[in-house]
C-alpha cells in the first residue's frame, strides 16, 4: 500500500511539473515569440525571435512533446486512482442507468476535443507570405531588391541536374523558410547549390548542410530575405537559370 502511495504521489508530482512547462511554453509562444504580424507592434519590426537558441516553432514541437508527455501521465493518473474515481461516481451519481449515460457522454466529449484536428476540414483564403516565415518563389523578382548572380559564381559550384519534367514546375516551386529549416532543405527544394548560399552569405564551405539557418544567421550575421533574393536572383538569370 506504502509503495501504491508512493507512485501515485511520484505520478501527481510529474504530471504537475508536465504540466507547468506545457503552460509556460504556451506563454513563451503566444507573449515572448510572437509569431510575424506582431512583432512589427512588439519589437518595432519582423525580427527574428530565439529563446536559448531556439525559435518558436522549436518550442511548438518540444510542446507537443510535452503534450504527449502529459496524456501519459494522465492516463497513469487515471489508472492508479480508479478505484477512489468509481466510488467518488457511485456517490455523486448513485442511479447506474444515468451513470452509465455520463460516462459514454464524457468519453465522448474527451475524444472529440482530443480528435478534432484530424477530424474536422481545413479551412484556407489563400497563401499569405511573410510574418514569420520567408517564402521562396522561383521566377519571380523579389521586391526588396535583387541580387546579382554572374555566370562566373553559377560556373564555380557545380549545378543540381534537375530532370526535364521538373522544369515545367520550376517557376511555381515554392517553399517557407524558418529558423529551423537547413541549408540543405533549402538548397534541394529551391535547386541551388549550397555551397552557392554558403558562398554567397559569407559561410565557410565547410559547414555542414545539415545546420539550421537560425543558427547560422546568428553566426554569420544574415537575414533570411537575403537567401531569399539571391535563390531568385539565381533562378531568374538569363531568363531562368538552368537552361
Amino acid at each position: 500500500m506504502k509503495e501504491r502511495i508512493r507512485t501515485n504521489i511520484i505520478i501527481d508530482i510529474l504530471l504537475l511539473v508536465n504540466l507547468a512547462a506545457v503552460g509556460g511554453i504556451g506563454f513563451l509562444m503566444k507573449y515572448v515569440l510572437v509569431p510575424g504580424s506582431e512583432r512589427w507592434e512588439k519589437y518595432g519590426g519582423n525580427a527574428e525571435l530565439y529563446l536559448r537558441g531556439w525559435d518558436r516553432h522549436q518550442w511548438g514541437e518540444l510542446h507537443l512533446i510535452l503534450s504527449y508527455i502529459m496524456l501519459g501521465l494522465l492516463a497513469l493518473h487515471l489508472v492508479f486512482h480508479w478505484y477512489q474515481i468509481t466510488c467518488m461516481l457511485k456517490k455523486l451519481i448513485p442511479g447506474s442507468g444515468t451513470r452509465t449515460i455520463f460516462l459514454v457522454l464524457l468519453i465522448a466529449l474527451t475524444a472529440a476535443f482530443l480528435l478534432f484536428a484530424f477530424v474536422l476540414p481545413v479551412e484556407t483564403d489563400g497563401v499569405r507570405t511573410g510574418g514569420g516565415r520567408h517564402r521562396i518563389e522561383m521566377g519571380r523578382q523579389s521586391a526588396a531588391g535583387s541580387v546579382s548572380v554572374t555566370a562566373a559564381e553559377k560556373s564555380a559550384v557545380p549545378a543540381v541536374p534537375v530532370p526535364e519534367q521538373e522544369h515545367a514546375r520550376h517557376e511555381d516551386r515554392t517553399m517557407d523558410i524558418y529558423g529551423s529549416t537547413t541549408l540543405k532543405e533549402v538548397a534541394g527544394t529551391c535547386r541551388v547549390p549550397a555551397d552557392s548560399i554558403k558562398k554567397f552569405l559569407g559561410i565557410p564551405l565547410e559547414i555542414s548542410d545539415n545546420e539550421r539557418l537560425g543558427r547560422l544567421r546568428r553566426m554569420y550575421d544574415f537575414h533570411m530575405s537575403d537567401i531569399e533574393r539571391y535563390i531568385e536572383a539565381y533562378h531568374t538569370r538569363d531568363g531562368g537559370g538552368h537552361q
